[in-house]
């Protein structure tokens, strides 16, 4: 998104913007939510579809008097950008199955003579990915052993044993 919206380099990965202290167009790029598709405990092994809540905010000024240009005009614009310049790749690069432009929230705010407005767009980012995996706390599992007693006593003498083992 660097250097394809008027905000130029001005692009953050942060929720926290400095918005009044920065040249404006500013953007702010980061994360609140994700969930979690229930599904994917049918699966073997675990796969996990997961969506993840994208935020992109982005702080804009008028240039001149309030009444010369009208703030909504740099919004929607800076919107257009920000959304071509995001759904070039829908994949990501590979790591997402799906992205898709979920809401976009607008506020005007009036400071002295001059307008600023802020745009917030949320983007659903579709992914999967294998449950977690804690490696070191439990073993692998190779081998089942199964012991039945016959007549429902515990005689050692009367019982049946399988064992499996997985290669």
């Amino acid at each position: 998104m660097v250097g394809h919206t008027d905000a130029g380099d001005r692009v953050f990965r942060t929720r926290v913007l400095p918005a009044r202290r920065l040249k404006l167009p500013s953007i702010s790029v980061y994360t609140l939510s994700e969930s979690v598709n229930p599904d994917g405990r049918l699966t073997a092994p675990r796969e996990d579809t997961r969506i993840l809540d994208l935020t992109i905010e982005a702080w804009v000024r008028s240039s001149t008097s309030k009444y010369d240009e009208p703030v909504d005009d740099i919004m929607d614009s800076i919107s257009l950008q920000i959304e071509r310049s995001v759904m070039v790749d829908p994949q990501l690069g590979g790591i997402a199955s799906d992205l898709y432009l979920r809401s976009t929230d607008t506020e005007v705010v009036e400071i002295g003579d001059r307008m600023m407005g802020l745009v917030v767009m949320t983007f659903g980012v579709e992914y999967c990915a294998l449950a977690s995996v804690y490696p070191g706390v439990i073993g692998d599992f190779v081998t089942a052993d199964a012991i039945t007693n016959l007549s429902g006593s515990q005689n050692i003498t009367d019982r049946t044993e399988d064992r499996v083992s997985v290669q």
